[in-house]
């Protein structure tokens, strides 16, 4: 990123004075974003406060776990537990619930199901949560609050693939200090304006996630290979240098604010009927098909609208999955381009609350009015 001065000219046509010129220092950064020093500064320092916030609700989701931990090791002494999720990985907002993954032998090899009805049970004598669910479905959840501290705490078991996901955010973290700050701030503009939520047929926060992590490695933040092998051997609870590690030196040093407003003009341009994004491999591909419609060079299936894959599953996964709907997809992506229209003319964080524009449910028109660029 670099600075240089342009000269602009004031001319004031009604009392016809001479023009004046003004010096104003100008950011040019390397993902392609050119803005005035004073909105980058204030683009940036929005993105700082907005990382720093929910110190008391990280407090809450560290007692809400050590009672969970607990509990569980006084129950199931042979219990394996990992803290998995936006906490753990160091991406948490105050409003982040708390993720765990389990595996219990002495539980057998009943079904997933069976086996959190069973910790439910076992967790409803104890009296210390409320509101206890088990959801069905091929990754049952067991749903339930924490009573001390009012945490949402999601349970599920027999299921590694939110370890890796983990631990892949949280080595990106570690491999540079910008991708935490953005990504909670990524987070929060996506949680307020209601691009995430998986329930309502949109995108998981994860996808978001990868989204920023993309973006990063086409702008050369973050390293364009997977820093981890996926051999299983990543967990969460193995304390570890990653930038040490990889030996990654970030070929960008653009600042947060130029990097934020860099993340939504790409997307507000990316062709997501026609491209996938692969984390894996470090690109965006052409969705190709064979003569049958099935998709070819590694393209996950349910892939007709946003396509982010998972970067562990093989075969391969969408994280997106669950948009399927024209109306939804169209109403994402006029969020993209809101929010960088917002960046650029008002010099402001893009954030605003979902009800002020409802957004249409699954099957209803959305009714979106295109915005000029």
């Amino acid at each position: 990123m670099s600075a240089e001065a342009v000269i602009i000219t004031s001319e004031d046509k009604i009392t016809g004075a001479s023009p004046i010129k003004i010096t104003q220092k100008m950011i040019v950064s390397q993902c392609g974003i050119t803005m005035p020093a004073w909105r980058d500064q204030e683009l940036t320092t929005d993105i700082e406060a907005i990382s720093s916030m929910g110190e008391e609700h990280r407090q809450e989701l560290r007692r809400a776990e050590t009672d969970f931990r607990s509990l569980m090791k006084h129950t199931f002494p042979d219990a394996c537990i990992w803290i998995t999720g936006s906490f753990a990985a160091g991406l948490d907002l105050p409003s982040s619930d708390l993720d765990i993954t389990l595996k219990i032998p002495s539980l057998g090899e009943r079904s997933k199901f069976d086996k959190l009805m069973t910790i439910k049970r076992e967790l409803l004598a104890y009296g210390c949560y409320r509101k206890l669910f088990v959801t069905k479905g091929s990754i049952p959840v067991l749903m339930m609050v924490h009573n001390a501290t009012c945490v949402d705490v999601d349970v599920t078991i027999d299921n590694d693939a939110p370890k890796n996901n983990t631990m892949l955010l949280s080595v990106y973290g570690q491999i540079d200090e910008r991708f935490p700050k953005l990504c909670r701030a990524v987070k929060k503009w996506a949680a307020e304006t209601g691009v995430v939520n998986s329930k309502r047929g949109r995108v998981n926060s994860f996808s978001v996630c990868l989204l920023l992590v993309h973006f990063l490695q086409q702008v050369g933040v973050l390293p364009k290979e997977l820093p981890l092998t996926i051999d299983g051997s990543i967990e969460p609870n193995i304390a570890r240098d990653a930038k040490k590690e990889t030996g990654w030196v970030s070929k960008n040093d653009d600042s947060l604010g130029a990097l934020f407003w860099g993340f939504m003009k790409y997307y507000s341009q990316f062709d997501f009927k026609n491209q996938w994004i692969s984390i894996r491999q470090g690109k965006a591909l052409e969705k190709r098909r064979d003569e049958k419609g099935e998709p070819l060079d590694g393209l996950p299936k349910n892939n007709s609208l946003i396509v982010v894959e998972d970067p562990f599953l093989v075969p391969a996964f969408n994280c997106a999955r669950n948009l399927l709907k024209d109306n939804i997809y169209d109403q994402i992506v006029e969020e993209f381009v809101e929010a960088e229209k917002t960046i650029r003319v008002q010099s402001r964080f893009p954030t605003r609350k979902m009800e002020e524009k409802p957004w249409p449910e699954v099957g209803q028109s959305a009714n979106v009015q295109p915005t000029s660029k």
